[in-house]
């Protein structure tokens, strides 16, 4: 709660300086690795070096210099309790040394903050952040926490050893101002450089040592080398990975493995989530390097699925429902992209959508591209251009969240919701109403058909509604159409209002005061606002369809505004374009899929999930999935042994899946008892009552042990 209460004000006054990216709800590690690696590249781009200056701070939090932390805290003019707890936090602070069951005598702890907390980060940073005050805002920095980088580029016979020295050295003398060290040691420099013609490495001094000059670099967990070739951070990848597909093994076993579902979670949790971290900022590198992690991610989907090894890896990506390597590289690349436009105060924007080294990449169609550049010429691709997405600039909301009276929402009779009964909830819907006889009752609903999306509510029999984007989710319109309601409250002259909707996810919503979401942080502002003014709004959950007259009207509004050509509300949420981006990459990759005449593209027409019913076993499951794919242990592991194809022994015809299926003639009979269809689709789709027919066809026939 008081971390919650201190980052807000820092947040909210900015307290905190711009290129700390640390423990920052706006920010993430991934904003200092885009800033260094756009820098990088547009260097290459003019032929110039970039030097690069990573320091290390000995004992950072151990070292950090308590009554600094205090002394800022009073300079920004942040009074009361807040300061009196964060004092009581630090002091009187002990510590022993354990050595096996023996403790030693107990120590007072001088300097640091305690490590673990939530806060102590916080407090870090107060700490820290004048570290880079009087730096050039000609030289780039970053500071994550306590990872502190900075770097300029310019030609060979520029100043850059002036002018990086000259910084390293205020960097020093502020470190020493507020109670930081430097290792000397562990700091070093990178010079990125792509020129061939000879050139000596700058030398650069930090109290009175010689910085290490090292041909790469981790910084922040991703390896950079001097070439920006990513082939060290590759290749630490494909050991990680590798390690992670070892676990897989042990427990995707093809008799008594877990189920294909808890594998595929395991996948994810434990190889694209190392994947996905630097994902970003190596997705523009050689297509040969990516195959090389693309190979381990399939490699993995095989152990899931139980693919047989001659499977082809598309059809293995899309038998799971998890898309191929250079896909996931676009999602996650336009993710952050959206993130980053929807918030126009960030400082990537400007990096990512006003670069001014646009026009040499125009002109240099083979130099490997910025993310910014990336995700300009994956948008136009994709045709998200013209996706207006709703921006703002505030990173916090303007009242302070804990002064915000919490909504009234009552959805506690929700749970009569799984009575199927319409008129009985109808009643008790009516019975719940009876308690609000001398409110005005304002029903909301939101509606997404083909044609678009509408927003819409009505009180005493009138209806009021708009028309939003087509790429609107429904969620959205129905948070708009409350928002709605609540402006008509402010200018009611009434004091009493009950606002009734049946999207429970959004009265859930309403209910988070330290929400991120800027359309439900203005309506808490505006309920704020009608709370001072002494009017009463409380919420109700509303049944839908149950011939209720006020959400019939609400609905019927809502749809009738779907058809309008006239859109009210032009902006759409950055979660509503994530989803529309994912459906067009989907689109994409199917259609890219597809393309690929396959045996499988017989079977399946799109790439989303099929699911498998639960009572299968791991054997069951593998058989089916090798059926699908057309490849398995009896028709495909000639192409391992180089053999000729397998013909079936009975009708001496080649052995393939649709001819054990569906053909050969020793298995008609019961082919007819189980009722397999003729179609080689229906027999292998998703229809769970086929798949039961097909796998117990397949137990009696013996061939689920075959495959």
């Amino acid at each position: 709660m008081v971390n919650l209460r201190l980052t807000w004000l820092l947040e909210r006054y900015e307290f905190i300086s711009n290129f700390q990216v640390g423990s920052r709800r706006t920010r993430s590690t991934t904003d200092a690795l885009v800033q260094l690696e756009t820098a990088i590249l547009n260097s290459f781009a003019k032929r110039e070096h970039l030097y690069a200056i990573f320091f290390d701070i000995q004992k950072a939090f151990d070292d950090t210099w308590r009554y600094g932390i205090l002394k800022k805290l009073h300079s920004l003019q942040i009074r009361g309790n807040l300061p009196i707890f964060i004092q009581s936090f630090l002091n009187d602070r002990k510590f022993a040394v354990r050595i096996g069951n023996t403790y030693s005598s107990e120590r007072v702890q001088l300097t640091g903050v305690p490590q673990g907390s939530a806060l102590s980060v916080t407090l870090f940073s107060i700490a820290i952040d004048d570290l880079l005050t009087s730096i050039s805002p000609t030289v780039g920095k970053s500071l994550y926490v306590d990872d502190l980088l900075i770097y300029s580029s310019g030609a060979i016979n520029s100043n850059i050893n002036d002018i990086l020295q000259n910084e390293i050295d205020k960097i020093s003398n502020n470190a020493k101002k507020i109670g930081f060290r430097f290792s000397p040691t562990k700091t070093h420099v990178v010079h990125f450089c792509r020129l061939r013609s000879f050139h000596e490495h700058l030398k650069f001094t930090l109290d009175g040592h010689t910085i290490e000059v090292k041909d790469n670099i981790k910084f922040l967990g991703v390896i950079f080398d001097s070439k920006l070739y990513w082939k060290g951070q590759i290749e630490n990848l494909s050991v990680k990975c590798k390690k992670a597909l070892n676990i897989l093994r042990c427990v995707s076993h093809l008799s008594w493995g877990a189920d294909r579902e808890v594998l595929l979670r395991l996948h994810k949790a434990l190889i694209l989530s190392k994947i996905d971290y630097s994902s970003v900022i190596i997705s523009g590198t050689r297509a040969t390097r990516i195959q090389k992690v693309n190979r381990i991610h399939c490699e993995g989907l095989r152990l899931c699925t139980g693919a047989f090894r001659t499977s082809r890896l598309e059809d293995v990506c899309c038998e799971s429902g998890i898309p191929p390597m250079k896909i996931l590289f676009d999602i996650n690349l336009l993710k952050y992209g959206i993130r980053i436009n929807a918030l126009r105060s960030h400082p990537n924007y400007n990096v990512l959508f006003n670069n001014d080294t646009y026009p040499i990449y125009d002109s240099r169609s083979t130099i490997m591209r910025p993310t910014g550049i990336r995700l300009l010429e994956r948008s136009r691709n994709l045709n998200l251009l013209e996706l207006p997405i709703e921006t703002y600039q505030n990173k916090v909301s303007e009242i302070p969240p804990w002064v915000i009276s919490k909504p009234q929402v009552n959805y506690k009779w929700f749970d009569t919701k799984k009575d199927t009964n319409k008129q009985y909830l109808k009643q008790e819907f009516l019975s719940v109403l009876d308690q609000y006889r001398d409110y005005i009752i304002i029903y909301t609903d939101g509606s997404k058909t083909e044609e678009g999306v509408g927003s819409a509510f009505s009180v005493t029999d009138k209806t009021y509604n708009w028309s939003l984007p087509k790429y609107t989710s429904v969620y959205t319109a129905e948070l708009y159409a409350i928002m709605q309601a609540l402006y008509y409250s402010t200018m009611s002259t009434e004091k009493r209002f009950l606002i009734c909707s049946d999207s429970l996810s959004s009265l859930k919503s309403i209910t988070n005061t330290f929400s991120k979401d800027a359309l439900v942080r203005t309506m808490l502002s505006c309920l704020d606002s009608l709370q001072r003014r002494r009017k009463i709004v409380k919420f109700l959950w509303c049944p839908s369809h149950c011939g209720i007259r006020g959400n019939e009207l609400a609905d019927s509004a809502a749809r009738e505004a779907t058809l309008s050509k006239e859109i009210d509300w032009p902006r759409v949420r950055a979660d509503d374009v994530k989803m529309e981006v994912l459906s067009r990459i989907r689109q994409f990759w199917m259609t890219q899929w597809f393309a690929d005449e396959s045996f499988f593209s017989q079977i399946k027409v799109g790439v989303n999930t099929w699911k498998i019913p639960r009572e299968l076993s791991r054997r069951e499951q593998v058989a089916l999935t090798r059926l699908r794919l057309g490849h398995s242990n009896i028709t495909s592991s000639h192409l391992l042994l180089g053999a000729p194809s397998p013909l079936c022994v009975e009708c001496n015809e080649p052995l393939n899946v649709t001819h054990m299926l569906l053909t050969c003639g020793i298995n008609e009979n019961l082919r007819i008892k189980h009722k397999i269809s003729k179609n080689l689709k229906e027999c292998l789709g998703n229809d769970e009552d086929n798949i039961r027919k097909l796998i117990a066809f397949i137990k009696e026939t013996k061939i689920v042990v075959k495959v």
